[in-house]
């Protein structure tokens, strides 16, 4: 399955500022400033990008675009879920000319986790020429609400990233670290297994 290239980000991530500082309130050291705040935001975006990753799944809404060589007889899988519209199929024909499908030749089966784009009943795809991504299919994906679970697994990687701001940890307080189990557990419902 082609990885996804991201066409337009999450406008708003799934933990705000408030959010996070709130989580990290036992924290005494916390500064409240315009500084903190750019820093907490961009380890907010990290912890959802790690999540995205590991789990297989858009967060937030944005727009991805795949591109493949060919239309599949079977349908395309669009990596990613959970997908919820189809913003365009475009595909190159065999003039090498760049054509727009028209939207009542597909259908968007989202029944699946991932989904499918289908062609319509009746309908085939059409012929492509013969070269690397002749087939680009743009589709809106992502969770608008995230399920708290993931949530608070970003709430708590953030958490981790304050508090151990390098890389790896000197000694003595790595004798002090632990991971609790439960972290990883939360998203595990969530994985996308292929």
């Amino acid at each position: 399955m082609p990885t996804p290239k991201v066409i337009t980000p999450p406008v708003a991530e799934p933990v705000t500022l408030a959010q996070m500082r709130q989580h990290l309130r036992d924290d005494p050291d916390l500064p409240t400033d315009a500084a903190e705040d750019v820093d907490l935001g961009s380890k907010i975006s990290a912890a959802r990008e790690m999540l995205e990753h590991r789990i297989g799944r858009a967060i937030g809404d944005q727009v991805l675009e795949i591109a493949i060589d060919a239309f599949p007889a079977d349908g395309v899988k669009l990596p990613m879920p959970p997908a919820r519209a189809i913003v365009a199929v475009e595909y190159v024909d065999g003039d090498g000319a760049l054509q727009t499908l028209d939207p009542l030749g597909y259908w968007l089966d989202d029944w699946q986790s991932p989904a499918w784009l289908l062609p319509a009943v009746g309908a085939t795809w059409p012929a492509t020429r013969q070269q690397a991504n002749s087939v680009r299919v743009r589709y809106r994906a992502g969770y608008t609400t995230c399920p708290a679970p993931l949530v608070e697994w970003i709430k708590l990687t953030v958490g981790s990233m304050y508090l151990n701001r390098e890389g790896e940890i000197i000694a003595p307080r790595a004798s002090l670290q632990a991971k609790f189990e439960f972290v990883e557990r939360l998203v595990d419902r969530y994985r996308v297994y292929d």
